[in-house]
């Protein structure tokens, strides 16, 4: 309801800035209304199914058909976007079909440029690191404070998975996924019995996801092959654990 209650907001509050100050107008259009109902409808079942109880399967279906209805609203709001400038535009034209080199901070032009250098050292890639070496991306931008010019040269990927495979290759990146693959078949497996390896297997889900678009900082990875130890340390564990059942002795 929160998240609701912030997007309709964001739908409804107009503000605009001029030299003369900022005006803010307030509209109800067709969207901001469908929110209105969806949020009273959730409030309606909050009340309606309160003292209620659900078996866990139904539990789950309710929560896997709650996730699939969000993400299909989530699409239909990003395609038919109206904005010009931002994230949520950028996605929709992707949605579209429009694909432009600035895209992401200019992340599709740099991996582009970085796909361009992958055929040259397929299997084993460039070498650690080398990517800076290779790719040949510049930007530069006017500071008009200082009146000077700022300069710099692309040396990462910004996405681990591309930086992966043009620095170590493709056998580097199918061991690596692979291993992700694995660690997340146990995870669903083992997080019936140990709630360590659904936290560690969230966690890990969540930072492979962002890689993506990640740099793969020397700040944060770290963090995230702790996390992996961690859980694959949990299903030794669970392995080594075993439930004895005692019955009393009787006389």
């Amino acid at each position: 309801l929160v998240i609701l209650a912030s997007a309709t907001f964001a739908f409804i509050v107009n503000i605009t800035e001029a030299d003369s100050g900022v005006t803010v107008d307030f509209r109800l259009s067709s969207l901001a209304a469908a929110l209105l109902i969806f949020a009273a409808i959730c409030i309606v079942l909050r009340f309606t199914l309160n003292k209620h109880e659900f078996k866990e399967k139904k539990l789950r279906n309710y929560f896997l058909m709650l996730s699939i209805s969000q993400l299909a609203i989530a699409l239909a709001i990003i395609y038919s976007w109206n904005g010009t400038s931002g994230t949520v535009y950028e996605l929709s034209q992707l949605l579209h079909g429009n694909i432009k080199d600035g895209f992401g901070s200019s992340r599709i032009l740099i991996w582009r440029k970085t796909l361009e250098l992958v055929p040259e050292h397929l299997l084993l890639g460039g070498g650690p690191g080398t990517l800076a070496l290779r790719l040949d991306v510049n930007f530069s931008r006017f500071v008009a404070e200082t009146g000077k010019t700022l300069a710099t040269t692309v040396d990462n990927a910004h996405n681990e998975y591309l930086g992966i495979l043009v620095n170590t290759g493709l056998l580097s990146l199918i061991a690596y996924m692979s291993a992700q693959f694995v660690c997340l078949f146990k995870a669903t497996k083992s997080a019936k019995f140990s709630e360590f390896c659904g936290c560690f297997a969230c966690a890990l889900l969540c930072y492979w996801i962002q890689a993506f678009f990640g740099l793969g900082l020397f700040l944060v990875s770290p963090i995230m092959w702790l996390i992996w130890g961690l859980l694959i340390s949990s299903f030794r564990r669970e392995k080594t654990t075993a439930v004895v059942d005692i019955e009393p002795v009787q006389d």
